[in-house]
């Protein structure tokens, strides 16, 4: 069997980089991945694995690249068109009228049109969200399948999308990682210069630094338990736009000796 894989791109390490290592696992399945825009770090990656991977580059406004994707289409003959995010979704659901046999899956991967984000953004900003969700719900029933990577996110699609609930599958991620023993020394070390007692309980958060990554909200919830749980502390790893913000939360919040970025 043969499934064709259509991605914004291949730059990240989120839903492109779950994709490529789920991809890459499959046993009775050929992957074919689409790549429609710029961004190819991870493609890199899977060359040497005979992972077929055709690169579009398209720009934004181009034209042709429904065309060009229908041509691959014809191609590959896959027998099933899986997609992941917006842009990716909204040209996967127009090749249903073309290959109305092909099974047609769509993804889940996050909770974009719940009412606390809507409530975190400017006037204009909810209005292009309110847009966005728009022309996501009307494609939607084009789809045959979701798969969501949670119960949280699946619900959250399922009411803002207008998806019936069965065509819906929660299937959690896994993530691929080398087994490695523990450097207790570099582990000491890195307690040392962060001023972490031993006894004191970490908590590590591994993320881009965005609002829908919602750090914000978590240093405001540590702020709240660190009240009653004095001997905790909170990491936050990744980069991003949000990386000011969160400098700043954590000074009004005074909690330099408690979360580090």
């Amino acid at each position: 069997m043969k499934v064709v894989y259509i991605i914004d791109t291949l730059s990240g390490y989120g839903a492109e980089k779950s994709i490529m290592q789920i991809a890459d696992n499959l046993t009775y399945t050929t992957p074919v991945f689409i790549q429609l825009y710029k961004g190819y770090e991870i493609g890199n990656l899977y060359e040497k694995e005979s992972i077929k991977i055709y690169s579009l580059r398209l720009e934004n406004n181009q034209s042709n690249g429904l065309e060009k994707i229908i041509e691959i289409i014809k191609l590959e003959v896959p027998e099933i068109i899986h997609s992941t995010l917006f842009r990716a979704d909204q040209y996967a659901r127009q090749l249903k009228n073309f290959f109305p046999s092909i099974i047609l899956v769509g993804s889940f991967v996050s909770n974009s049109y719940s009412s606390n984000r809507f409530k975190q953004l400017s006037f204009i900003s909810k209005l292009k969200l309110k847009s966005t969700q728009f022309r996501d719900r009307i494609s939607a029933g084009n789809v045959d399948y979701f798969i969501s990577n949670s119960l949280a996110i699946k619900k959250s699609n399922v009411k803002a999308l207008g998806v019936p609930s069965n065509k819906v599958e929660v299937i959690y991620r896994g993530r691929r990682f080398e087994k490695k023993d523990i450097d207790k020394d570099l582990i000491s070390k890195t307690r040392s210069e962060l001023r972490i007692d031993s006894d004191n309980k970490v908590f590590l958060n591994v993320a881009r630094l965005s609002i829908g990554k919602g750090q914000l909200d978590l240093v405001r919830a540590f702020k709240k338990a660190s009240i009653n749980y004095p001997y905790i502390v909170l990491l936050l790893v990744g980069e991003g736009v949000l990386f000011k913000d969160l400098q700043n939360l954590i000074v009004s919040l005074e909690l330099e000796e408690k979360v580090f970025l």
